[in-house]
Protein backbone atom coordinates (compact mmCIF):
# COMPACT_ATOMS: atom_id res chain seq x y z
CA UNK A 1 0.00 0.00 0.00
CA UNK A 2 2.95 2.28 -0.42
CA UNK A 3 2.52 3.61 3.28
CA UNK A 4 6.42 4.87 3.51
CA UNK A 5 6.47 6.42 0.33
CA UNK A 6 2.63 7.81 1.03
CA UNK A 7 4.30 9.41 4.44
CA UNK A 8 8.21 10.57 2.67
CA UNK A 9 9.61 8.06 5.11
CA UNK A 10 11.94 5.00 4.84
CA UNK A 11 10.75 1.67 5.67
CA UNK A 12 13.16 1.73 8.76
CA UNK A 13 11.33 4.41 10.40
CA UNK A 14 8.36 2.88 9.64
CA UNK A 15 9.24 -0.38 11.35
CA UNK A 16 10.63 1.40 14.53
CA UNK A 17 7.50 3.03 14.39
CA UNK A 18 5.92 -0.32 14.24
CA UNK A 19 8.00 -2.16 16.70
CA UNK A 20 7.10 0.89 19.48
CA UNK A 21 3.28 0.26 18.69
CA UNK A 22 3.01 -3.45 19.49
CA UNK A 23 5.27 -3.19 22.56
CA UNK A 24 2.24 -1.04 24.09
CA UNK A 25 -0.16 -3.61 23.63
CA UNK A 26 -1.22 -6.14 26.19
CA UNK A 27 -1.10 -9.76 26.20
CA UNK A 28 -5.01 -9.85 26.28
CA UNK A 29 -6.73 -12.90 24.71
CA UNK A 30 -8.59 -10.90 21.82
CA UNK A 31 -7.24 -7.35 21.94
CA UNK A 32 -3.89 -7.54 21.71
CA UNK A 33 -1.48 -6.58 18.68
CA UNK A 34 -2.55 -9.74 16.60
CA UNK A 35 -5.93 -7.89 16.66
CA UNK A 36 -4.18 -4.35 14.97
CA UNK A 37 -2.34 -6.27 12.58
CA UNK A 38 -5.60 -8.60 11.50
CA UNK A 39 -7.47 -5.48 11.33
CA UNK A 40 -4.81 -3.67 9.02
CA UNK A 41 -4.87 -6.72 6.77
CA UNK A 42 -9.22 -6.76 6.48
CA UNK A 43 -8.33 -3.26 5.64
CA UNK A 44 -6.24 -4.42 2.73
CA UNK A 45 -8.39 -7.08 1.59
CA UNK A 46 -11.31 -4.44 1.53
CA UNK A 47 -9.22 -1.98 -0.50
CA UNK A 48 -8.19 -4.69 -2.84
CA UNK A 49 -10.83 -6.91 -3.56
CA UNK A 50 -14.20 -4.27 -2.93
CA UNK A 51 -12.77 -1.63 -4.38
CA UNK A 52 -12.83 0.50 -0.63
CA UNK A 53 -10.20 2.79 -2.07
CA UNK A 54 -11.95 4.54 -4.52
CA UNK A 55 -13.24 7.38 -3.06
CA UNK A 56 -10.09 8.31 -1.19
CA UNK A 57 -6.72 9.41 -1.30
CA UNK A 58 -3.80 7.52 -0.78
CA UNK A 59 -3.26 10.37 1.98
CA UNK A 60 -6.56 8.76 3.63
CA UNK A 61 -5.27 4.96 3.14
CA UNK A 62 -2.03 6.07 4.72
CA UNK A 63 -4.36 7.45 7.85
CA UNK A 64 -6.57 4.73 7.94
CA UNK A 65 -3.57 2.38 8.55
CA UNK A 66 -2.09 3.98 10.75
CA UNK A 67 -5.25 4.50 12.90
CA UNK A 68 -5.65 0.83 12.56
CA UNK A 69 -2.47 -0.36 14.14
CA UNK A 70 -3.00 1.83 17.14
CA UNK A 71 -6.70 1.31 17.32
CA UNK A 72 -6.29 -0.36 20.50
CA UNK A 73 -3.01 0.62 21.60
CA UNK A 74 -2.91 -0.15 25.23
CA UNK A 75 -6.62 -1.88 25.60
CA UNK A 76 -6.93 -3.35 29.12
CA UNK A 77 -9.00 -6.01 28.08
CA UNK A 78 -11.95 -4.75 29.63
CA UNK A 79 -14.51 -2.65 28.06
CA UNK A 80 -15.58 0.99 28.70
CA UNK A 81 -18.46 0.36 31.15
CA UNK A 82 -16.07 -1.43 33.28
CA UNK A 83 -13.32 1.16 33.70
CA UNK A 84 -16.37 3.76 34.26
CA UNK A 85 -17.55 1.44 37.05
CA UNK A 86 -14.53 0.65 38.87
CA UNK A 87 -13.64 4.73 38.46
CA UNK A 88 -10.18 3.66 36.99
CA UNK A 89 -7.63 6.16 36.34
CA UNK A 90 -8.05 6.07 32.78
CA UNK A 91 -11.81 6.72 33.20
CA UNK A 92 -11.11 9.99 35.14
CA UNK A 93 -8.55 10.73 33.03
CA UNK A 94 -10.73 11.03 30.23
CA UNK A 95 -14.23 11.79 31.99
CA UNK A 96 -15.37 8.65 30.81
CA UNK A 97 -15.79 9.63 27.62
CA UNK A 98 -15.01 6.16 25.23
CA UNK A 99 -12.32 5.47 28.20
CA UNK A 100 -10.17 3.26 25.97
CA UNK A 101 -10.38 4.45 22.64
CA UNK A 102 -9.28 8.35 23.72
CA UNK A 103 -6.28 6.29 25.68
CA UNK A 104 -5.20 4.57 22.20
CA UNK A 105 -5.50 8.15 20.76
CA UNK A 106 -3.22 9.43 23.53
CA UNK A 107 -0.51 6.29 22.67
CA UNK A 108 -0.91 6.78 19.23
CA UNK A 109 -0.19 10.46 19.11
CA UNK A 110 2.88 10.09 22.06
CA UNK A 111 4.21 7.19 19.21
CA UNK A 112 3.91 9.48 16.12
CA UNK A 113 5.95 12.42 17.79
CA UNK A 114 8.15 10.24 19.23
CA UNK A 115 9.54 8.77 15.62
CA UNK A 116 8.10 12.06 14.02
CA UNK A 117 6.77 9.78 11.23
CA UNK A 118 4.62 12.51 9.89
CA UNK A 119 7.87 15.03 9.50
CA UNK A 120 7.11 14.87 5.91
CA UNK A 121 3.45 14.66 5.57
CA UNK A 122 3.01 18.31 4.52
CA UNK A 123 5.30 17.73 1.07
CA UNK A 124 3.78 14.65 0.36
CA UNK A 125 -0.05 15.30 0.36
CA UNK A 126 0.84 18.50 -1.47
CA UNK A 127 2.39 16.51 -4.17
CA UNK A 128 -0.12 13.98 -4.30
CA UNK A 129 -3.12 16.63 -4.60
CA UNK A 130 -4.26 16.33 -0.86
CA UNK A 131 -2.56 19.12 1.25
CA UNK A 132 -3.01 19.06 5.14
CA UNK A 133 -0.99 19.86 8.31
CA UNK A 134 0.37 17.75 10.76
CA UNK A 135 -2.33 18.82 13.05
CA UNK A 136 -4.98 17.73 10.34
CA UNK A 137 -3.38 14.73 10.11
CA UNK A 138 -3.17 13.45 13.71
CA UNK A 139 -6.92 15.12 14.06
CA UNK A 140 -8.37 12.84 11.40
CA UNK A 141 -5.94 9.78 13.26
CA UNK A 142 -8.25 10.76 16.45
CA UNK A 143 -11.01 10.37 14.77
CA UNK A 144 -10.69 7.51 13.34
CA UNK A 145 -9.77 5.89 16.55
CA UNK A 146 -12.68 7.49 18.80
CA UNK A 147 -15.28 6.14 15.65
CA UNK A 148 -14.21 2.56 16.62
CA UNK A 149 -16.21 3.07 19.81
CA UNK A 150 -19.11 1.08 19.46
CA UNK A 151 -21.65 4.04 20.40
CA UNK A 152 -21.05 5.55 17.05
CA UNK A 153 -22.27 2.43 15.40
CA UNK A 154 -26.25 3.30 14.25
CA UNK A 155 -24.49 6.53 13.40
CA UNK A 156 -22.25 5.28 10.95
CA UNK A 157 -24.88 3.04 9.41
CA UNK A 158 -26.78 5.98 8.98
CA UNK A 159 -23.70 7.77 7.36
CA UNK A 160 -23.55 4.95 4.42
CA UNK A 161 -26.52 5.41 2.87
CA UNK A 162 -25.87 9.23 2.77
CA UNK A 163 -22.47 9.04 0.91
CA UNK A 164 -24.21 6.29 -1.17
CA UNK A 165 -26.79 9.12 -2.26
CA UNK A 166 -23.69 11.62 -2.61
CA UNK A 167 -21.42 9.53 -5.02
CA UNK A 168 -24.86 8.20 -6.92
CA UNK A 169 -25.82 11.96 -7.15
CA UNK A 170 -28.84 11.60 -5.73
CA UNK A 171 -31.07 14.40 -5.69
CA UNK A 172 -32.57 13.22 -2.48
CA UNK A 173 -29.49 13.52 0.10
CA UNK A 174 -29.82 13.59 3.50
CA UNK A 175 -27.09 15.40 6.31
CA UNK A 176 -24.57 12.96 7.51
CA UNK A 177 -25.07 12.47 11.20
CA UNK A 178 -21.80 13.72 12.82
CA UNK A 179 -20.34 11.57 15.38
CA UNK A 180 -18.58 14.55 17.38
CA UNK A 181 -20.91 17.71 17.57
CA UNK A 182 -21.30 18.44 21.21
CA UNK A 183 -18.58 20.04 23.11
CA UNK A 184 -18.98 17.15 25.53
CA UNK A 185 -18.01 14.65 23.07
CA UNK A 186 -15.04 12.58 23.36
CA UNK A 187 -13.37 14.31 20.86
CA UNK A 188 -13.84 18.09 21.73
CA UNK A 189 -12.59 16.80 25.71
CA UNK A 190 -9.39 14.85 23.93
CA UNK A 191 -8.51 17.73 21.56
CA UNK A 192 -9.38 20.16 24.51
CA UNK A 193 -7.18 18.49 27.24
CA UNK A 194 -4.75 15.92 25.66
CA UNK A 195 -3.98 17.08 21.97
CA UNK A 196 -1.40 19.54 22.25
CA UNK A 197 0.03 19.06 18.74
CA UNK A 198 3.52 21.11 18.02
CA UNK A 199 4.07 22.35 14.56
CA UNK A 200 7.86 21.95 13.42
CA UNK A 201 9.63 23.86 11.20
CA UNK A 202 8.43 23.60 7.29
CA UNK A 203 10.60 20.74 5.73
CA UNK A 204 12.33 21.18 2.50
CA UNK A 205 11.69 18.66 -0.20
CA UNK A 206 15.89 18.34 -0.84
CA UNK A 207 15.64 17.03 3.45
CA UNK A 208 17.14 13.56 3.72
CA UNK A 209 16.53 10.61 6.08
CA UNK A 210 19.59 7.75 6.40
CA UNK A 211 18.32 4.22 6.37
CA UNK A 212 21.33 2.43 6.69
CA UNK A 213 23.73 2.55 3.33
CA UNK A 214 20.57 3.53 1.53
CA UNK A 215 20.09 7.67 1.21
CA UNK A 216 16.53 8.57 0.19
CA UNK A 217 15.50 12.31 -0.14
CA UNK A 218 11.50 13.37 0.00
CA UNK A 219 11.65 14.23 -3.56
CA UNK A 220 12.64 10.72 -5.01
CA UNK A 221 10.21 9.12 -2.26
CA UNK A 222 7.23 11.10 -4.03
CA UNK A 223 8.30 11.09 -7.11
CA UNK A 224 7.98 7.30 -7.34
CA UNK A 225 5.20 5.39 -9.43
CA UNK A 226 2.54 3.28 -8.26
CA UNK A 227 3.07 0.77 -11.14
CA UNK A 228 6.53 0.08 -9.66
CA UNK A 229 5.21 -1.80 -6.06
CA UNK A 230 3.92 -5.20 -6.26
CA UNK A 231 0.93 -3.95 -3.53
CA UNK A 232 -0.57 -0.75 -5.56
CA UNK A 233 -4.32 -0.55 -4.98
CA UNK A 234 -5.58 -0.76 -8.39
CA UNK A 235 -9.18 1.28 -7.09
CA UNK A 236 -7.12 4.07 -5.16
CA UNK A 237 -8.79 7.27 -5.45
CA UNK A 238 -10.38 6.77 -9.16
CA UNK A 239 -13.58 8.66 -7.54
CA UNK A 240 -12.04 10.64 -4.78
CA UNK A 241 -13.36 13.90 -6.23
CA UNK A 242 -16.42 12.85 -5.57
CA UNK A 243 -16.17 13.19 -1.80
CA UNK A 244 -15.45 16.50 0.11
CA UNK A 245 -12.25 16.53 2.66
CA UNK A 246 -15.26 15.65 5.56
CA UNK A 247 -16.99 12.89 3.41
CA UNK A 248 -14.13 10.98 2.84
CA UNK A 249 -12.81 10.99 6.55
CA UNK A 250 -16.42 9.77 7.25
CA UNK A 251 -15.81 7.48 4.79
CA UNK A 252 -12.66 6.10 6.55
CA UNK A 253 -14.97 6.19 9.82
CA UNK A 254 -16.86 3.75 8.13
CA UNK A 255 -14.59 1.51 6.82
CA UNK A 256 -12.30 1.49 9.80
CA UNK A 257 -15.37 0.74 11.77
CA UNK A 258 -16.44 -2.34 9.15
CA UNK A 259 -12.86 -3.97 9.48
CA UNK A 260 -13.04 -4.14 13.45
CA UNK A 261 -16.32 -6.03 13.65
CA UNK A 262 -15.91 -8.33 10.72
CA UNK A 263 -15.10 -11.12 12.24
CA UNK A 264 -18.82 -12.56 11.58
CA UNK A 265 -17.52 -12.06 7.61
CA UNK A 266 -14.44 -14.34 8.23
CA UNK A 267 -14.29 -18.29 7.31
CA UNK A 268 -15.30 -20.70 10.00
CA UNK A 269 -12.87 -21.63 11.25
CA UNK A 270 -11.10 -18.15 12.16
CA UNK A 271 -14.69 -16.72 12.62
CA UNK A 272 -14.80 -19.21 15.58
CA UNK A 273 -11.52 -18.92 16.82
CA UNK A 274 -11.69 -15.26 16.66
CA UNK A 275 -14.97 -15.64 19.08
CA UNK A 276 -13.34 -17.97 21.48
CA UNK A 277 -10.36 -15.62 22.41
CA UNK A 278 -13.00 -12.78 22.92
CA UNK A 279 -14.76 -15.20 24.94
CA UNK A 280 -12.64 -15.24 27.19
CA UNK A 281 -11.45 -12.09 27.62
CA UNK A 282 -14.89 -11.24 28.44
CA UNK A 283 -14.81 -13.94 31.36
CA UNK A 284 -12.10 -12.94 32.58
CA UNK A 285 -13.73 -9.35 32.82
CA UNK A 286 -16.92 -10.80 34.30
CA UNK A 287 -14.46 -13.15 36.88
CA UNK A 288 -12.86 -9.42 37.82
CA UNK A 289 -16.14 -7.63 38.54
CA UNK A 290 -17.52 -10.35 40.32
CA UNK A 291 -14.14 -10.32 42.99
CA UNK A 292 -14.29 -6.43 42.75
CA UNK A 293 -18.21 -6.39 43.69
CA UNK A 294 -19.03 -4.24 40.52
CA UNK A 295 -22.13 -4.88 38.33
CA UNK A 296 -21.92 -7.47 35.68
CA UNK A 297 -22.25 -5.52 32.34
CA UNK A 298 -21.84 -9.51 30.50
CA UNK A 299 -21.56 -12.72 31.97
CA UNK A 300 -20.86 -15.18 29.15
CA UNK A 301 -21.07 -17.83 31.60
CA UNK A 302 -24.63 -17.27 31.78
CA UNK A 303 -24.96 -16.17 27.88
CA UNK A 304 -24.72 -18.99 24.95
CA UNK A 305 -21.61 -18.75 23.43
CA UNK A 306 -23.54 -19.40 20.29
CA UNK A 307 -26.67 -17.58 21.08
CA UNK A 308 -24.19 -14.75 21.49
CA UNK A 309 -22.59 -14.65 18.27
CA UNK A 310 -25.75 -14.96 16.59
CA UNK A 311 -26.99 -12.24 17.95
CA UNK A 312 -23.73 -10.36 16.76
CA UNK A 313 -23.89 -11.04 13.30
CA UNK A 314 -27.72 -10.03 13.10
CA UNK A 315 -26.02 -6.89 15.08
CA UNK A 316 -23.45 -6.38 12.34
CA UNK A 317 -25.54 -7.58 9.27
CA UNK A 318 -27.26 -4.89 8.19
CA UNK A 319 -24.25 -2.83 8.10
CA UNK A 320 -22.61 -5.33 5.98
CA UNK A 321 -25.65 -5.19 3.76
CA UNK A 322 -25.51 -0.97 3.65
CA UNK A 323 -21.49 -1.04 2.54
CA UNK A 324 -22.53 -3.71 0.14
CA UNK A 325 -24.92 -0.79 -1.86
CA UNK A 326 -21.79 1.87 -1.73
CA UNK A 327 -19.31 -1.38 -2.80
CA UNK A 328 -21.42 -3.99 -4.18
CA UNK A 329 -18.48 -6.32 -4.51
CA UNK A 330 -18.31 -6.64 -0.79
CA UNK A 331 -21.85 -8.26 -1.06
CA UNK A 332 -20.13 -11.51 -0.62
CA UNK A 333 -19.40 -10.50 2.85
CA UNK A 334 -23.11 -11.33 3.62
CA UNK A 335 -23.04 -14.85 2.47
CA UNK A 336 -20.24 -15.38 4.87
CA UNK A 337 -22.36 -14.28 7.40
CA UNK A 338 -25.42 -15.87 6.75
CA UNK A 339 -22.94 -18.80 6.36
CA UNK A 340 -21.35 -18.56 9.93
CA UNK A 341 -24.84 -17.85 11.67
CA UNK A 342 -25.99 -21.66 10.46
CA UNK A 343 -22.50 -22.79 11.74
CA UNK A 344 -23.35 -21.11 14.76
CA UNK A 345 -27.18 -22.63 14.70
CA UNK A 346 -25.74 -25.94 15.17
CA UNK A 347 -24.21 -25.79 17.95
CA UNK A 348 -26.77 -23.71 19.37
CA UNK A 349 -27.76 -26.96 21.58
CA UNK A 350 -24.44 -27.12 23.94
CA UNK A 351 -24.66 -25.27 27.04
CA UNK A 352 -21.56 -22.68 27.85
CA UNK A 353 -20.76 -23.65 31.40
CA UNK A 354 -17.85 -23.29 33.85
CA UNK A 355 -16.77 -26.37 32.01
CA UNK A 356 -16.57 -25.21 28.60
CA UNK A 357 -15.66 -21.84 29.66
CA UNK A 358 -12.49 -23.39 31.07
CA UNK A 359 -11.94 -26.26 28.39
CA UNK A 360 -12.25 -23.10 25.84
CA UNK A 361 -9.14 -21.37 27.76
CA UNK A 362 -7.15 -24.96 27.84
CA UNK A 363 -7.72 -24.76 23.93
CA UNK A 364 -6.46 -21.33 23.71
CA UNK A 365 -2.86 -22.44 25.01
CA UNK A 366 -2.21 -23.80 21.65
CA UNK A 367 -2.79 -20.26 20.70
CA UNK A 368 0.15 -18.15 20.33
CA UNK A 369 -0.04 -15.21 22.72
CA UNK A 370 1.59 -12.18 22.12
CA UNK A 371 4.63 -11.12 23.67
CA UNK A 372 5.84 -7.24 22.70
CA UNK A 373 9.05 -7.40 20.75
CA UNK A 374 11.17 -5.51 22.96
CA UNK A 375 10.71 -3.69 26.32
CA UNK A 376 8.61 0.13 25.97
CA UNK A 377 10.07 3.36 26.73
CA UNK A 378 6.84 4.94 27.33
CA UNK A 379 4.77 4.00 30.27
CA UNK A 380 0.93 1.96 29.83
CA UNK A 381 -1.59 2.31 32.01
CA UNK A 382 -1.34 0.06 35.26
CA UNK A 383 -4.25 -2.90 34.68
CA UNK A 384 -7.84 -1.58 36.39
CA UNK A 385 -7.68 -4.51 38.87
CA UNK A 386 -4.36 -3.12 40.44
CA UNK A 387 -5.86 0.60 40.09
CA UNK A 388 -8.87 -0.13 42.06
CA UNK A 389 -6.70 -1.92 44.94
CA UNK A 390 -4.72 0.81 45.17
CA UNK A 391 -7.99 3.11 45.58
CA UNK A 392 -9.22 0.88 48.27
CA UNK A 393 -5.99 -0.60 49.96
CA UNK A 394 -3.18 1.47 49.14
CA UNK A 395 -2.33 5.59 48.99
CA UNK A 396 -0.44 4.42 45.88
CA UNK A 397 0.54 2.09 43.46
CA UNK A 398 3.34 3.35 40.37
CA UNK A 399 2.29 2.73 36.83
CA UNK A 400 3.84 -0.40 35.30
CA UNK A 401 5.85 -1.47 32.05
CA UNK A 402 5.56 -3.94 29.88
CA UNK A 403 8.26 -6.29 29.65
CA UNK A 404 8.82 -8.97 27.32
CA UNK A 405 11.16 -11.88 27.38
CA UNK A 406 12.84 -10.62 24.41
CA UNK A 407 14.84 -8.14 26.34
CA UNK A 408 17.61 -5.83 24.89
CA UNK A 409 17.88 -3.96 27.38
CA UNK A 410 20.48 -0.37 26.80
CA UNK A 411 20.80 -1.91 22.98
CA UNK A 412 18.87 0.32 20.04
CA UNK A 413 16.41 -1.44 17.81
CA UNK A 414 19.13 -2.10 14.41
CA UNK A 415 18.43 -3.51 10.73
CA UNK A 416 19.88 -6.76 12.12
CA UNK A 417 16.95 -6.25 15.30
CA UNK A 418 14.50 -5.85 12.66
CA UNK A 419 15.23 -8.68 10.56
CA UNK A 420 15.27 -10.83 13.39
CA UNK A 421 11.65 -9.56 14.12
CA UNK A 422 10.38 -10.14 10.12
CA UNK A 423 11.34 -13.44 10.50
CA UNK A 424 9.86 -14.48 13.86
CA UNK A 425 7.47 -16.68 13.03
CA UNK A 426 5.75 -15.54 16.50
CA UNK A 427 5.81 -11.89 15.83
CA UNK A 428 2.57 -10.80 13.85
CA UNK A 429 5.14 -7.97 12.61
CA UNK A 430 6.29 -10.04 9.89
CA UNK A 431 2.57 -9.30 8.05
CA UNK A 432 3.87 -5.80 7.22
CA UNK A 433 5.50 -6.44 4.17
CA UNK A 434 2.40 -5.73 1.75
CA UNK A 435 2.27 -2.48 4.09
CA UNK A 436 5.74 -1.40 2.91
Amino acid sequence: MNICQTLGITISNFLDFLIDVERRYLNNPYHSFYHAVDMVMVLYHFFECYDMSEYLTRIDVAMMIVAALCHDVGHTGKNNQFEVSCKSKLAEEFNNLSVLESYSCKLALELLDKHDLIRNIETTSKHYGSPLTRHEFKQSIIKMILATDMTHHFDLLHNISVLHNVVSKNALQNKMKPLFSKQEDAFFYFEKNHFHSKETETITVKSVVEEDTETITVESAVEEEDTDHPHGLSSLGKSSSRLTQEERLMLCNIIIHAADVSSPCRPWELFHKLARLLYVEFSEQAETEQKLGLPQHMNPLQDNLQTTNMRFIDFVYPYFENLSVLFPKSFELLDVCSKNREEWSKLSSEPTDLESKVSIKVSMEDHPAHTPFAESGIHTSESTEKDVERRSSSPAVSSWQITSTHKRKGEELSSAHIKVMRSNSDSPSRYVDFLI
